[in-house]
């Protein structure tokens, strides 16, 4: 019993020692197969571990290795057992399907057998055959011979017919193969002195190549002829031999009067938009209508385009690919590809440049995109190399090739000139609100007391909120050119010159500086046309509010929509408020010199056209001083409409209507009697007046005033009495022409004060008219006060 247990323990050992060796852990093993006393050794001998462990252990150490060697059997004999349960259904599949593969391997050796039974009967079958047509396979291979001779001798003496009937059937690749069948033939046969058949054959096959060759050659002649027809024709004369520089000059040709049709009618296009724009044309001429840019480039373009690229593709699989057939060809069709990429831009620049504003910037752009991604599809075609990258170079001024072909210096054109169309609407626009403005403005304005609102404050929201609208929209229209969408709209170059210098400096900053120009222009002397003054008045407050408000929201509008960021290299808003603050203030400035002429004006007539010297006793105000303040009153209703009131000086001391001092002449009561007894040898009166300027603060007549209704109605009066009182020393006056005066002045003193900002300077420019009249005055005497006082109330 115990043999068999032996050598099946060796069996083991030797499977499992063949194992270590496969898989490289031989070392390792043999380490632990040593250890006699290891439990897991399978050279663990017991006899030995057990001597050892009664030797080294006490009796406390064997019973705790007893129980810790049964707590180890158990848990194997668990483990093992659910091994044994978790696997059961592997090891049942495992022998049903050994059971299985040897029924298969059974019925293989047999199926093997059988075939080795038939292959040996093959080989003898074969061999047999051999033996029996062994002497006659010399015979039939010279048969074979002689038949395939024969053929060939058949295929020579029917060439020229067969040549004849392919070139007649225009079928000319049959013809050149017949011909490269034959040619080796005829060049080692037909020359000989005993073969004058083959000679003879030579001579009409050279005829009908010729024949061929021209045949081919007129069709690269032909304008008809498609792309793959010239390519075929190439192909086969370049297999007859024919020299390739000639073909490739031919070839170019061809390509040229085709794309010269597709460019007429690129060209036909551009004349039939300008015909249409221009409305001078006679009216045949205009009665076929263009197609739209967005139909321009989906049909024309990309017909020119289409044929470019497929002549260039076929052109670079005939002459480029193999390099050595015709040198010079590169730089040929670099000629030729940048002639007519020029015209096609030209005439793309030209259609571009007849699209108008009033379209909308959506459509342009989705044409242009459609453009950019058509050229860079083109781009894809075109060969490499330095004679290419100097062609893009050429077109675009790029570094670039996929830039310079997909024309990013013709869409940086158009775009620019769109925004320059822009440009000029909002211009238009603004003439036109201009023009809306005067025409509204032509009606009276209302009374002071009037419950309606103003006109000029309606027609001044009216205006700013139009151009406001105007800026906006055309802003949000231009912002399609940067849209996602477009292949070239998210390239950063394109976007920052865009949206930086077309969009919000031509189109944005260069319309606030337009508006800028127009407004000095109104202030223009020499305009020739005469400006209303509430005209002046709606730009000066127009400018203000920009000043204020709008131009910074707008800016910051157009900064947010169009995402700038960096403002270096920009105009900064400081600039644009300084421009038109400037403008504004030229506006009011001139306004107060336009309306204090025209009082002055009324004032001179007055004093010129009167005589002094023999003048009546005043019995009341002269109705040109009413004239005066109702039109100062009007004046102070229409500044008030658009301006705040601002600040007077009398009102910052608290003064009242009951603090109103009366006029009573020049200098204090005293000076009142010594002008009412005034004799000219008792008193020098110039200098008397001299003294007083002495102490009186110089007044400056045509300062700039200030955003506000007391400043430039003070403006106004400070030229209407500046120019009364040049008007009064220019004249003599009786006893009764100065009472006249200082009647006058007393009214416009005592209804002159509302509208002034310093009364002050009203009193002084008051006294210095009433001073210059009792200089002039021959027989100077005053009215009594009270006297002056009941015929102004009278007035």
């Amino acid at each position: 019993m115990a043999a068999p247990g032996g050598s099946s323990d060796a069996q083991r050992r030797a499977r499992n020692a063949a194992l270590k060796d496969y898989y490289g852990c031989k070392a390792s093993s043999e380490m632990a197969d040593n250890d006699l006393y290891n439990l897991n050794s399978p050279h663990f001998n017991p006899d030995m571990y057990l001597h050892q462990l009664i030797k080294e252990s006490s009796l406390t150490d064997l019973m705790d290795t007893e129980a810790n060697i049964y707590k180890q059997i158990q848990s194997l004999d668990s483990e093992m057992q659910t091994l044994v349960y978790e696997n059961y259904n592997k090891f049942i599949s495992a022998t049903d399907t050994i059971r299985k593969m040897k029924v298969d391997f059974k019925k293989m050796e047999d199926e093997m057998e059988r075939l080795a039974e038939n292959m040996t009967h093959i080989t003898a079958f074969s061999a047999t055959v051999s033996d029996t047509l062994q002497v006659r396979r010399d015979e039939i291979n010279k048969l074979s011979n002689t038949h395939v001779m024969l053929k060939k001798l058949q295929f020579l003496f029917e060439l020229p017919a067969q040549l004849k009937d392919a070139i007649d059937k225009e079928n000319y690749q049959q013809a050149v193969e017949y011909h490269l069948q034959s040619e080796r033939v005829l060049e080692q046969y037909g020359t000989a002195p005993d073969t004058a058949s083959l000679q003879g054959l030579r001579a009409e096959s050279a005829q009908s190549i010729t024949r061929l060759v021209a045949a081919l050659q007129d069709r690269l002649q032909d304008d008809q002829a498609t792309p793959e027809q010239i390519r075929e024709s190439v192909q086969l004369l370049l297999q007859l031999g024919q020299p390739a520089e000639t073909l490739c000059s031919r070839v170019i040709a061809h390509a040229q009067r085709r794309l010269a049709g597709d460019l007429a009618q690129l060209t036909n296009q551009v004349e039939l938009a300008r015909a249409a724009a221009d409305s001078d044309r006679p009216t045949e001429l205009r009665l076929h209508l263009p197609k739209d840019v967005l139909e321009f480039v989906d049909v024309d373009c990309s017909s020119f385009l289409s044929n470019l690229s497929l002549f260039v593709t076929s052109y670079k699989e005939l002459f480029l690919e193999p390099k050595s057939r015709c040198p010079e060809a590169a730089g040929r069709l670099s000629d030729c590809v940048r002639s007519q990429m020029d015209s096609l831009l030209s005439a793309v620049d030209s259609r571009l440049s007849l699209e108008s504003a009033a379209g909308g910037a959506a459509v342009l752009a989705r044409a242009l995109d459609r453009l950019y991604r058509r050229l860079q599809a083109s781009a894809a075609v075109l060969p490499d190399g330095d004679a290419y990258v100097s062609l893009m170079v050429f077109l675009c001024n790029s570094d670039t090739i996929p830039e310079c072909l997909a024309g990013m210096d013709l869409i940086g054109g158009a775009t620019e000139r769109r925004c320059r169309q822009s440009l000029s609407q909002l211009c238009a626009h603004l003439q036109q609100s201009l023009s809306a403005v005067r025409q509204a403005l032509v009606v009276p304005a209302p009374a002071p007391s009037s419950a309606e609102p103003p006109p000029l404050a309606e027609q001044l929201a009216t205006f700013l909120g139009g151009l406001a609208e105007q800026i906006r929209a055309t802003v949000t229209d231009l912002k399609a050119f940067i849209q996602p969408e477009l292949s070239f709209g998210v390239q950063a170059r394109f976007r920052n010159t865009f949206c930086r210098q077309h969009v919000r400096e031509t189109v944005v900053v260069g319309f606030f500086r337009h508006f800028v120009e127009t407004c000095r222009g109104f202030c223009d002397a020499a305009g020739g046309e005469k400006t209303s003054p509430s005209v002046l008045l709606l730009l000066s407050r127009a400018c203000r509010d920009l000043d204020t408000s709008t131009v910074h929201y707008l800016m910051n509008f157009v900064d947010d929509l169009l995402r700038i960021e960096d403002k270096s290299g920009l105009t900064p808003l400081a600039d644009i408020n300084s421009e038109v603050r400037a403008a504004g203030q030229q506006l009011i400035n001139h306004f107060v010199r336009v309306q204090g002429l025209a009082v002055s004006q009324m004032l001179r007539k007055s004093v010129a056209t009167r005589d002094w010297q023999h003048a009546n006793e005043p019995r009341s105000v002269r109705s040109v001083m009413k004239r005066v303040v109702e039109e100062l009153a009007m004046m102070d209703a229409q500044v008030g409409s658009v301006y705040e009131e601002g600040a007077a000086r009398w009102e910052q001391h608290n003064s009242s209507d009951s603090s109103r001092r009366p006029y009573h002449g020049p200098g204090s009561q005293r000076q009142r009697h010594e002008w009412s007894s005034y004799a000219p040898s008792q008193v020098d009166s110039g200098l008397v007046a001299n003294i007083q300027k002495l102490f009186s603060e110089r007044i400056e007549i045509f300062a700039p005033v200030e955003f506000s209704k007391v400043s430039i109605l003070t403006g106004i009066i400070k030229i209407a009495l500046k120019t009364l009182l040049e008007c009064v020393r220019l004249k003599t006056f009786s006893k009764f022409g100065l009472q006249q005066i200082q009647v006058d002045v007393y009214y416009l003193q005592v209804n002159l004060w509302r509208f002034i900002a310093d009364e002050k300077l009203l009193h002084g420019l008051l006294d210095e008219v009433l001073g210059s009249a009792i200089h002039r005055c021959l027989q100077p005497a005053l009215m009594e006060f009270s006297v002056v006082e009941a015929l102004c109330d009278r007035g």
